[in-house]
């Protein structure tokens, strides 16, 4: 969606970290460019929960997703326990902050686990 259509609501400073909260006319967003990556979480408008993720150049990965692969392999996300529902999302933006302050670049593929 262009730019042009986001109504941003604020800023919300978490653990040291400033998000911008915006709302697309889709979706409530929170976000903060940190180190050439886009960090988000975003809530579908009627939704109860919020998804955490991350991108770089076009490419996006998940942050509290499960993904179970043919294998039947049980991969969870960094922040796959974090608690993501209510109108608030303090406690999953919290999860995200420390996360972003832990340096792990979330585009590096996993040994042993298949993309």
């Amino acid at each position: 969606m262009p730019k042009s259509k986001i109504q941003w609501l604020g800023t919300k400073t978490v653990n040291g970290i400033e998000f911008s909260m915006g709302d697309n006319g889709c979706q409530l967003f929170y976000e903060t460019k940190q180190s050439r990556t886009y960090w988000v979480i975003l809530r579908g408008k009627g939704a109860k929960e919020w998804v955490a993720l991350c991108e770089r150049k076009g490419a996006l990965r998940t942050l509290n997703c499960c993904h179970i692969h043919f294998d039947n392999q049980r991969e969870e996300d960094p922040l796959y326990n974090a608690p993501a529902t209510g109108d608030e999302p303090i406690a999953l933006l919290a999860a995200l902050a420390d996360y972003i302050h832990q340096g792990i670049d979330p585009f590096r593929k996993k040994k042993g686990v298949v993309a």
